[in-house]
C-alpha cells in the first residue's frame, strides 16, 4: 500500500499520495487563460476557478484557498502564479541552457512555467510534480496542452509517448522518491518553494536521490521569506552538510518588487565542472 501523509485541518483530514496523473477522455480542457510574456516567450497560464473543485476531497483544499494562498503540508499555493518562475525562465534564457535531449523535472511545479520552456527548447522528457493533483489536473495539464505541441493523447495512460508526466505527491513520501527515481534527471527545477522551512531538508533528499550525476538542479526563492524564516540563505547553509552535493548562486535579481530573489544551481562534487 502506499505511503500516505496526513495534514490535520481542524476535525478534517486531507490526504495526499504519491500518484501518477492520466487525461481521459472526459478531461475538461477549456479554460480562461492569462498571458505571462517572458522576454520574447509567451505563455498562456490558465485562470483557475474556485468552482471546479466540486470533488469530496477536493471541497477541503476548496476551503483552504478561500482564506489562504498556502498551507505548508497540505497546498504549497499551486494555483498561483509565483514569480521565480519567470525569474527562472529568463536565467534559462540568458545562459541559453540548453534542454535538448535532457530528462527535466519541474519539482513543486504548480503552473509549470520551467517545465513548459523545457518542452519548448526540446527536452526528451519532462515530469511534473505538485503536492496536489488538483493543481496539475485544472492548472498544470491545461498550460502544457495550451502552450506546448503536447496533445490529449499524449497524456494517455495507453499513449506510446513517453515524453511527458505529471506526478502529485509529498516530498517527505518514499512512494514519490521511488516513482520519480526511476529516471535520474539531467536538470531539476524548482521555484518558490524554499518559504518552509520544513520542507527545504525534503527538497535536499529529493535532489540527492534523483539528480543524475552530471545534472544541475536550479532553485529560484527569495533570500529570505519574512514571517516565515525559509529562503535560499537557509537552502545554502544545509547543503554544506551534505556529503556528495556543491551550491553556487548563479543570479542575484534586485529590480525593487521585492526583497532580494536569487538563482541557486546544484550539482554533485564528483561531476566535471
Amino acid at each position: 500500500e502506499e505511503d500516505k501523509a496526513e495534514k490535520t485541518l481542524g476535525e478534517t483530514k486531507l490526504k495526499v499520495e504519491a500518484k501518477e496523473l492520466f487525461a481521459t477522455t472526459q478531461l475538461e480542457t477549456s479554460s480562461a487563460y492569462h498571458i505571462v510574456k517572458i522576454k520574447n516567450v509567451s505563455f498562456y497560464t490558465s485562470i483557475f476557478n474556485r468552482k471546479q473543485l466540486e470533488k469530496e476531497r477536493s471541497k477541503e483544499l476548496k476551503n483552504i484557498i478561500q482564506s489562504s494562498d498556502l498551507e505548508p503540508g497540505v497546498y504549497e499555493g499551486g494555483f498561483k502564479l509565483w514569480e521565480c518562475a519567470i525569474d527562472l525562465i529568463e536565467h534559462f534564457k540568458d545562459i541559453k541552457y540548453n534542454f535538448e535531449g535532457k530528462y527535466v523535472l519541474d519539482l513543486g511545479c504548480g503552473h509549470g512555467l520551467p517545465g513548459m520552456f523545457a518542452i519548448k527548447k526540446g527536452a526528451e522528457k519532462v515530469s511534473f510534480q505538485d503536492l496536489n493533483e488538483e493543481v496539475l489536473e485544472h492548472v498544470t495539464i491545461k498550460n502544457v496542452l495550451k502552450n506546448t505541441n503536447i496533445s490529449i493523447d499524449d497524456l494517455k495512460e495507453d499513449s506510446k509517448s513517453k515524453k511527458i508526466q505529471f506526478i502529485s505527491g509529498h516530498w517527505e513520501d518514499p512512494e514519490l522518491i521511488n516513482v520519480l527515481g526511476q529516471e535520474k534527471w539531467d536538470t531539476i527545477c524548482t521555484s518558490d518553494t524554499l518559504y518552509s522551512l520544513k520542507s527545504i531538508p525534503h527538497l535536499i533528499t529529493c535532489v540527492s536521490k534523483l539528480l543524475s550525476p552530471t545534472g544541475k538542479c536550479f532553485v529560484a526563492a527569495k533570500r529570505y521569506y519574512f514571517g516565515v524564516g525559509g529562503g535560499t540563505g537557509v537552502l545554502t547553509d544545509k547543503l554544506k552538510a551534505i556529503e556528495d552535493l556543491k551550491v553556487e548562486t548563479v543570479s542575484v535579481i534586485d529590480d525593487g518588487k521585492s526583497n532580494l530573489r536569487e538563482i541557486l544551481c546544484i550539482s554533485r562534487k564528483s561531476s566535471s565542472k
